[in-house]
Formats: structure tokens, sequence, C-alpha cells
């Protein structure tokens, strides 16, 4: 991988195998505990999902967690840091993480189903925000668009996929 030193490739591949062994451990005491995934209900699925969209966006993009992202970033040498800066940097990286977390929480964690049914449920709340702004912007496109100068309906109507 180009611009990744010989460091950062051993901090991957430390990061790798430790995230291995801890989903093999999982994995390993699901079934002792008489689980399998077929087990796994899809609203199980679903609820989870969602719990870790949102488990993942509150370190990578909370408020909350500004003061930590900053004093991480900050910090060049460390080994830890710089794991730990990708980690709540990246919401691909930390998406990994956060989907085992919310698996352990769900089913070794004494009520940790209802904290994923509570994050599920911000998720949900975090999303609906999102998709009504989106839907505001393409109405403030839209209306530039009527506006602007030799804008024709007729012509406009044809070429929606919604009109035709």
């Amino acid at each position: 991988m180009p611009g990744i030193t010989t460091k950062g490739k051993i901090r991957n591949l430390a990061s790798l195998v430790v995230y291995a062994a801890l989903a093999v451990v999982t994995g390993y005491f699901f079934e002792k505990y008489g689980k399998g995934f077929e087990d796994v209900s899809v609203w199980e699925w679903i609820i989870m999902a969602l719990a870790t969209c949102r488990f993942t966006s509150i370190p990578v993009y909370g408020c909350i967690f500004r003061s930590l992202r900053d004093f991480i970033r900050a910090d060049e040498g460390f080994g830890l840091m710089v794991s730990l800066k990708s980690l709540i940097t990246c919401p691909w990286c930390a998406g990994v993480w956060a989907a085992l977390e919310v698996f352990v929480l769900q089913y070794f964690v004494p009520y940790g189903y209802v904290l994923n049914i509570l994050l599920s449920l911000a998720g949900v709340d975090a999303f609906v925000p999102v998709r009504v702004n989106l839907i505001g912007l393409k109405n403030e496109k839209s209306l530039a668009e009527v506006r602007k100068p030799g804008f024709s309906i007729s012509k406009n109507i044809l070429s929606c996929p919604i009109c035709l």
C-alpha cells in the first residue's frame, strides 16, 4: 500500500489479529451458550444494524467525543494513539468494531439489548432529519430551476420519471 509506513502496516495487522481473535472468541461463547446464528431473528438483526450505525456515528461524528478526537489527533508518536486515531475518525473502521460491540451487548451483557434498542431508536432519529433535509435540498434546487429564465414546464415534465 503506497503511503503506509512499515509501522503502519504492523499496526494494521495487529488490529486485524486482535479483531479476529475477539470475533472468534465471541463466536465460540455464542455457540457454547447454545446459540446459533440461525437463532438470530430478523428483528434482532435490524435492531443490531441500526444500533451499529448509531454506535459508529457517536465517536466518529458526535460532539461529545470532539475533545477526545482532538486529543488523539494531536498525538503523533504513540502507536496505540495512531490506531485509535483511525478508529475514531474513520466510520468504516469504527463500524467494524461497533458491530462486534453491539453483538456482544446483545447476547452477553445483561440488559445490553436494551442499550441496543435505545441506540437503534437514536439511529432512526438521526436518519429522519437527514432524509428530511435532503428532501428540502432537492426542493430548493427544483425551485431554483423553476425560477431560471427560459424554464418550460412541458419540457421538464416530460423529462420527469415520476410524471411519465
